[in-house]
């Protein structure tokens, strides 16, 4: 399953997780911390929605528009 955050469009897949702030693969939405923050606007958790997207994304995070995210 994947999230989009609605005000950026950062994603985050649970087969990839985001080990970049510690969180491993295959770790649900609902176990990922509650104050987690988006890493490129740093809204809250609760701001991000499921999406029905299936196309895989690098690194298991995208930008709206198809442009990779990432450090």
């Amino acid at each position: 399953m994947k999230y989009i955050c609605t005000v950026c469009g950062f994603e985050y897949d649970e087969e990839v997780g985001y080990p970049e702030a510690g969180i491993a693969p295959v770790t649900k939405w609902e176990e990922v911390p509650e104050d987690f923050e988006c890493p490129l606007c740093s809204v809250g958790k609760e701001a991000a929605r499921r999406t029905r997207n299936t196309k895989p994304s690098a690194r298991g995070y995208r930008l709206s528009g198809g442009r990779s995210g990432g450090v």
